[in-house]
């Protein structure tokens, strides 16, 4: 685990740091000069906190936001084109995505009543049904 008296990590460690799922990654940001390994295994915990900040989301993405308000993706996407939810396009992690700051997304949820709408799917209803078939 993380020893902060000599400030030496391993990359498996950098991985928790990071919150990535594999060492090719830690890699990939090697090539790009993000880090500069000590050795093989060794790391500054400088280079892999200065890293860590840089990788951090500058707000909420939609994903998240379609959680929180319990809608589907395609729903926050329309609000934001809509503009009726205020978002930022950033680039995070290679990928160009919307951000929504977490302020804006609750004034949002108080000026705003969304409601998940039913499923298509489930085309009768279980009450209804047992009042047609209740003569059987």
């Amino acid at each position: 685990m993380i020893d902060n008296n000599t400030k030496i990590i391993t990359i498996e460690d950098i991985i928790d740091m990071l919150s990535v799922s594999s060492k090719k990654t830690i890699f990939t940001y090697i090539q790009q000069g993000k880090l500069n390994p000590i050795n093989k295994d060794d790391w500054h915990i400088e280079d892999v906190v200065r890293l860590q900040k840089e990788l951090k989301k500058p707000g909420l993405m939609t994903k998240e936001v379609a959680q929180q308000l319990d809608i589907p993706v395609t729903t926050v996407n329309k609000y934001i084109k809509q503009e009726l939810l205020p978002a930022f396009q950033e680039e995070y992690r290679g990928i160009n995505c919307y951000f929504v700051h977490k302020e804006e997304l609750e004034a949002f949820k108080r000026t705003h009543e969304v409601r998940r709408k039913p499923s298509k799917r489930h085309f009768y209803h279980a009450e209804k049904t047992l009042r047609y078939f209740s003569f059987l």
